[in-house]
C-alpha cells in the first residue's frame, strides 16, 4: 500500500482522533499487529508516535494491516473509516461496500447503544436511512423470517441452549447448499414500542478464533441482511481484588467496550432507591426453563498463586454489587486461541490493557465482520478466573446471564428499519 503526503497527513490525523492516548495505540498495535508499540516507537508526543508508527508500517510492508486493524479496533470513528476506505479503493480497486450496522440513540438520559458504524442508522423518531450493496438487495427477495438483521453466535451447547430458550417463535433452518449438523435457529424478539426483531442463532462446531471467524463469515453469506453479530457465552473473568468497584466475580457480565463499540449503561434509574435491570427477569426465566440454579457463594473461590500452596483471597466489599445478582462491566475483552489458565498473564493483561474478561472467539467474529462492515459485539458471562481452579460449576449460569443480557439489550431497540416487523 502506497500513500502520498496528503494521505499520510489524513491518516495520522485519523489515528490521533481514533486513539487519543498512547495506551489506546498500544492496545490496538498489540491486538491487531501482535507487536509492542514501545519496541517500534520511542517518542512521547502522540502525533510523533503516530507518524513514526505509520512510517514503520510502510517500511515493513504492513501499512494495510495497520489501517485495517485500526478500523477493526475502532469502528466508531468516521474519520478513520473514511481514510481506510479511500486507501482500500485506491490500492485494491474495490469500491467500498454498503455497511450493515445499527446506531441506536436514546434521548433524555435513558440509554444509548452503538454496536457498530454503518449506513443504517435507527433513530428514535422511527426513521431509517438505507444504503446497502448488492448483498442486501438480494436478501430483500427472501421471506421476512429469512432476513434477520441480528446474528447471534455461541461456541458451546450450553450457551446455545441458554440463548435459544429466550427467543420467540423459533424454527430450525439449514440453507440448501449447507451440509452441517448444526442448523441455524431463526427466532424473534419483541422490541420497544411494538414490533419484532428477527434474529438468527448459530452454534460453532467447536471453540476457537478460526472456527468463529469461519462460522461468522458463513452466517453473513447466508443471511446478507444481518447488520450486527453478537458473540454470546461464557468467559474467564479478570478479578481486581484491590479495587472493589472494578472487581469482576463469577456470574458477572462483561460487554465489549472498545472505542465506541458499546456506549450504553443499560440501567435506568427509576427513583433514588430503585435501579431497573431488565435482564434479571430473563435470567429467572431461562434458569427455570433449563432447570439451572445460581451456584452457591462458597464456590466463588479466588486464589493467590504467589505462594505454594496457593492461598484463598477474600472478595472485597463492593457498594455497587447486589447480593446474588450479576454486575455488568463495559470493558475490553481479550481474545486468544489458547485456553488461559495463567493468573500471572491474566493480571498482566488487566494492568496493561484494562481487560475484564478473556475468551476464545471474539476476535474471530471481529475479523469476519470487517470486510462486510457488519457491526459486532461480545457479551460474556464470567465462569472462572483463568487459573488452575477452572471447573464447570458456573458454566450454565454464566451462559444464562450472557443470553439474558443480550435478549434485554435487543428488546430495547426501537421498532424501525429492516428486519423489524410492525
Amino acid at each position: 500500500m502506497n500513500i502520498d503526503n496528503t494521505q499520510m497527513e489524513q491518516l495520522c490525523a485519523a489515528f490521533v482522533s481514533a486513539f487519543p492516548t498512547r495506551q489506546d495505540l498500544e492496545m490496538m498495535v498489540f491486538y491487531q499487529l501482535n507487536e509492542n508499540l514501545s519496541s517500534i516507537v520511542r517518542e512521547d508526543n502522540l502525533e510523533k508516535i503516530v507518524f513514526e508508527l505509520t512510517k514503520w508500517a510502510m517500511t515493513k510492508g504492513r501499512l494495510e494491516e495497520l489501517v485495517s486493524g485500526a478500523c477493526k479496533q475502532n469502528r466508531g470513528n468516521p474519520q478513520l473509516r473514511n481514510i481506510a476506505e479511500q486507501l482500500r479503493s485506491n490500492n485494491d480497486q474495490h469500491p467500498p461496500r454498503g455497511s450493515g450496522s445499527i446506531t441506536v440513540t436514546a434521548n433524555h438520559g435513558s440509554m444509548a447503544a452503538n454496536t457498530g458504524q454503518g449506513d443504517i442508522q435507527q433513530q428514535m423518531d422511527g426513521q431509517a436511512r438505507h444504503s446497502h450493496g448488492k448483498a442486501q438487495r438480494r436478501s430483500d427477495r427472501q421471506p421476512e423470517q429469512l432476513r434477520p438483521t441480528i446474528g447471534l453466535l455461541t461456541a458451546l451447547p450450553k450457551e446455545y441452549a441458554a440463548m435459544s430458550v429466550l427467543l420467540d417463535n423459533t424454527v430450525k433452518f439449514t440453507p440448501p447448499e449447507e451440509r452441517t449438523s448444526h442448523p441455524y435457529t431463526l427466532g424473534e424478539i419483541p422490541v420497544t414500542g411494538g414490533g419484532k426483531l428477527h434474529v438468527v442463532l448459530a452454534l460453532l462446531p467447536t471453540i476457537g478464533l478460526t472456527l468463529a471467524a469461519t462460522r461468522a463469515t458463513r452466517l453473513l453469506e447466508h443471511f446478507p441482511a444481518v447488520q450486527e453479530l453478537i458473540m454470546v457465552g461464557i468467559a474467564g473473568g479478570v478479578p481486581d481484588p484491590e479495587r472493589a468497584t472494578e472487581h469482576v466475580r463469577l456470574g458477572d457480565i462483561v460487554v465489549s467496550d472498545q472505542y465506541g463499540v458499546v456506549e450504553y449503561d443499560f440501567i435506568t434509574r427509576m427513583t433514588s432507591e430503585t435501579i431497573y435491570r431488565p435482564w434479571l427477569a430473563w435470567i429467572e426465566q431461562a434458569m427455570a426453563r433449563l432447570n439451572v440454579t445460581r451456584p452457591p457463594k462458597k464456590t466463588d473461590i479466588l486464589a493467590s498463586f504467589a505462594t505454594e500452596p496457593p492461598s484463598r483471597l477474600t472478595h472485597p466489599s463492593d457498594p455497587q454489587r447486589i447480593v446474588d445478582e450479576p454486575r455488568v462491566f463495559l470493558a475490553p475483552i481479550a481474545s486468544s486461541n489458547t485456553l488461559l489458565k495463567d493468573p500471572v498473564l491474566r493480571d498482566e493483561l488487566r494492568v496493561r490493557y484494562g481487560v475484564k474478561a478473556i475468551e476464545m472467539e471474539g476476535a474471530g467474529v471481529a475479523d469476519a465482520t470487517w470486510d462486510p462492515k457488519a457491526g459486532y459485539l461480545v457479551v460474556r458471562g464470567i465462569c472462572d478466573y483463568c487459573d488452575a481452579n477452572k471447573n464447570d460449576k458456573w458454566h450454565s449460569y454464566a451462559a444464562i446471564v450472557a443470553a439474558a443480557y443480550t435478549r434485554a439489550l435487543l428488546a430495547s431497540l426501537p421498532a424501525a428499519g429492516g428486519g423489524l416487523v410492525e
